[in-house]
């Protein structure tokens, strides 16, 4: 699972060196829907320990002092400090991310 700021865009060259893979795809709608099962499409919270996948924190929200995201429903969000959601989630801290531009 990556957690990125969403006025950013991830760049998906930047996370497969980060992680050493060759290939690297968004997961499809189906795959999503089995992995989180107890979720609405589109809220999974970042706490992969409960579904069994490693979580990946953008750097740049590292030292953010709070983290907001939804809580498996697109009513319910959790806010919560960073360093809390560090301490919790253990998350590997990796550059996902690259600033949108103006021009698109």
């Amino acid at each position: 699972m990556l957690v990125a700021p969403g006025n950013q865009l991830v760049d998906f060259q930047e996370v497969r060196a980060e992680l050493g893979l060759q290939h690297l795809r968004m997961a499809t709608e189906h795959e999503l829907a089995s992995l989180f099962p107890d979720c609405e499409l589109g809220a999974m919270p970042p706490v992969g320990q409960l579904y069994m996948l490693p979580v990946y924190l953008d750097a740049a929200m590292a030292e953010e002092r709070l983290i907001a995201f939804n809580g498996g429903t697109h009513r319910d969000v959790v806010h919560m400090l960073t360093s809390e959601f560090r301490r919790v989630v253990r998350p590997l801290i990796a550059h996902l991310t690259r600033a949108t531009s103006a021009h698109g």
